[in-house]
């Protein structure tokens, strides 16, 4: 996976589409930056590709967390029954 696949992959990943805008504001960079990075015209930095993996790995907690939250709910749910 090159750099656009990863970063159009990790945008949808963590916002959905549209990602644009909301990937940009939360590396607290310009669009247009963001953009080059997409065309593969300037490497994304080192930090971030940092500030990406940290946002991943919130993703992942929140994720799991949820998912922990609905089996207890169904567990719950299927005790009453």
């Amino acid at each position: 996976m090159n750099q656009r696949e990863l970063l159009i992959y990790i945008g949808e990943t963590l916002f959905g589409t549209p990602w644009h805008a909301r990937l940009a504001g939360a590396l607290s960079v310009n669009r247009r930056t963001l953009q080059r990075w997409i065309n593969s015209d300037d490497p994304a930095p080192r930090h971030i590709w940092d500030e990406l993996d940290g946002m991943l790995l919130r993703h992942i907690s929140a994720a799991e967390h949820a998912h922990r939250q609905i089996v207890k709910q169904t567990w719950r749910k299927d005790e009453a029954a």
